[in-house]
């Protein structure tokens, strides 16, 4: 992968054009308010080795935060690689990285209006809505509020369980004294034992509790129709810029030559159509990416025929002239 392919900077995601899937809720408030809060809230210091297994103050959003990070990046790397699977994995790891980056993850936090919920301190809570860094973080602890939450609250289904009373005769007959031959086996009077008395019938509703792998099934509900559309803008954006470099490196490589020898064609080529063509060659050039152009030279001969020649360059100057050469190729002028 060329380096400069890691130095791409995305535009903004351009969210109001994508159909994205509601916030999904956190039903335990406490966790919610806990999703919310920053560090700056209680004013605790950073918590060193002297603290380390200290966890009276955790009353902040620093660890929802970790294990959101983790639990996205998880969901994000799975989701690419079912949605592209032939992707290298280089290419793959710079997808990735856009999308779960803290410019994305601060776009979609504001997106979800998650900003205007922050817990901090007076003094701070301006410029840690401006910042993208704690606006993203915010986004990476709700969604660990939403697993967490969902362990807890979101399998609200139950199970209806009816007990079987068990097997019990009312009567049996009860051998005294057993003999392999027995004259006259004694057999006591048949005894009357007491029936066990039934269950209940009445049927009982028991809880199901989540599981960590539906909890995580139900994040992916949210973030893979999240994250699908995001994926397929940005993949193109890469693809764009990556032929942008391949034709930038060529310019500065082998084709370099190329565009030393199409110096003056377009001129020969459109002396040679006034004298021997049908009216003057056409150029049509549009943008190729952010800054590059493709020009498509098309000239007809008497016969009607049509011949094409395209070129992709930094400028519409250099694209046009390569172009150019390229027809002239076909015609035999050079």
């Amino acid at each position: 992968m060329a380096s400069s392919l890691l130095n791409l900077v995305l535009p903004p995601l351009p969210l109001d054009t994508f159909t994205l899937p509601p916030l999904p809720p956190i039903e335990d408030k406490a966790l919610e308010k806990k999703v919310y809060t920053h560090t700056s809230y209680h004013a605790l210091p950073r918590r060193g080795e002297e603290r380390f297994e200290d966890e009276a103050d955790n009353r902040d959003n620093e660890k929802l935060e970790h294990v959101g990070d983790s639990y996205l990046g998880c969901a994000v790397t799975a989701l690419l690689h079912d949605l592209y699977p032939n992707l290298k994995e280089g290419h793959a790891t710079l997808l990735k990285g856009h999308l779960v980056s803290n410019t994305t993850l601060a776009q979609l936090s504001r997106h979800y209006d998650l900003p205007s919920h922050l817990i901090a301190a007076p003094d701070a809570l301006y410029n840690l809505k401006s910042g993208d860094k704690t606006v993203a973080n915010l986004f990476e602890a709700y969604v660990a509020g939403v697993y967490y939450s969902y362990l807890k609250h979101g399998n609200t289904a139950t199970r209806r369980v009816v007990p079987t009373p068990p097997q019990t005769p009312s009567k049996r007959r009860v051998i005294v004294d057993e003999d392999p031959d027995p004259p006259s086996p004694v057999v006591s009077p048949t005894l009357e034992l007491p029936e066990h008395p039934s269950l209940s019938s009445a049927s009982e509703e028991v809880r199901v509790k989540p599981t960590r792998g539906q909890a995580m099934d139900h994040l992916e509900t949210w973030l893979r129709p999240l994250f699908t559309p995001l994926a397929a803008w940005v993949l193109q954006l890469i693809k764009v810029e990556y032929k942008r470099l391949e034709v930038s490196n060529a310019e500065r490589g082998g084709e370099s030559d190329l565009d030393e020898k199409a110096k003056g064609a377009m001129s020969r080529l459109n002396e040679w159509f006034i004298h021997k063509g049908k009216g003057m060659p056409e150029y049509q050039s549009s943008r190729s990416g952010s800054d590059m152009w493709t020009t498509q030279c098309i000239a007809t001969d008497k016969e009607g025929k049509q011949w094409f020649g395209e070129a992709t360059r930094s400028t519409k100057a250099k694209a046009s002239t390569v172009a150019a050469y390229k027809v002239c190729l076909e015609f035999g002028l050079l």
